[in-house]
């Protein structure tokens, strides 16, 4: 029977950090639902670059779409000149097929708290956020300030990622004593986006976001070094620092152990993706899932996931 209240969710830029914490969030949703032998809430339609690119593929994953959550950008380029037409072109593909449809979807736009400074960056998402705001009555302008988390690439615009790698090498980076950042995990992130485009939450939206001064970042992720450190003080620190400091120390279990990010469901040339995919899915899936999650160790096609077009995360 059709499930007339299940949501088309599109996510651009699914095997992006954000992308894919998205994805893990609406899987885990419907494999609790699943569970407790109710409807799934979600058609979940993750589109990697390929097939934003390609014009059927993304023709085909936005008709009838309720929301796109848009997280595909370009953060870096050969030139300025480049980086700063990038996020535009993409935000222009994304919005003309958008506008070829009756129905317009609900977008929420991952933009950056960079959008407020006059750099080839800031602008291009800026002019980005402009062009699809047009779109639709329902915008979300997500504005997003320093992201880490499960997935992140190290010495790519990610300092809590090149830390740890840097700690787990036994690297000391130079660290700039007078540097701040603020940080937000992913999963939050992902969860805030999430949010906008069920609550039909249109405007600016700006998640709560922790300010650290770069050198006491590398300081409290040097706590958690097994190596340095016995594992009582690395327990114990963690019992002493709040939420933002439990998912950096989660953190520093996954870049110690893990290989880049799975995907969470059946791919050409792969072998039970899902063996592998798990303990990070799991672990990224909200708390309350977590115990469900596991029916998702192998497909199933009723999970609305759209798996024919191999849209590994």
């Amino acid at each position: 029977m059709e499930n007339s209240s299940m949501k088309r969710i599109v996510i651009t830029g699914a095997k992006g950090l954000i992308g894919w914490h998205v994805h893990v969030r609406l899987h885990a949703e419907n494999c609790a639902a699943r569970f407790c032998g109710e409807p799934i809430p979600f058609e979940i339609m993750a589109l990697d670059h390929a097939m934003f690119d390609d014009d059927m593929a993304l023709k085909t994953a936005l008709e009838g779409a309720d929301a796109v959550l848009h997280f595909a950008g370009v953060n870096r380029a050969g030139s300025d000149d480049e980086l700063e037409e990038a996020n535009p072109a993409i935000a222009t593909r994304l919005a003309n097929v958008c506008e070829s449809f009756d129905s317009k979807p609900h977008i929420v736009y991952a933009n950056s708290t960079h959008a407020a400074n006059d750099t080839a960056y800031g602008r291009s998402k800026r002019i980005a956020c402009e062009i699809l705001e047009k779109v639709s009555k329902n915008f979300t302008n997500l504005i997003l300030p320093h992201i880490f988390g499960e997935g992140a690439l190290p010495r790519y615009n990610n300092v809590t990622a090149t830390f740890i790698e840097a700690i787990i090498a036994g690297q000391r980076p130079d660290i700039n004593p007078d540097g701040q950042v603020s940080l937000l995990h992913a999963g939050d992130a992902a969860q805030c986006a999430i949010n906008a485009a069920t609550e039909c939450v249109s405007g600016i939206l700006r998640p709560v976001a922790r300010d650290i001064k770069v050198a006491d970042l590398f300081s409290k992720i040097e706590n958690f070094d097994t190596r340095t450190h016995t594992l009582s003080h690395v327990l114990q620190q963690v019992r002493n620092v709040t939420k933002l400091f439990t998912f950096i120390f989660n953190l520093v279990l996954y870049h110690g152990f893990s290989s880049p990010l799975p995907n969470l469901h059946n791919g050409r040339n792969r072998v039970n993706p899902h063996r592998h995919a798990y303990p990070y899915a799991w672990f990224c899936a909200p708390s309350q899932h977590r115990q469900v999650f596991r029916v998702s160790l192998h497909p199933h096609p009723e999970d609305g996931t759209n798996e024919s077009d191999h849209n590994g995360i």
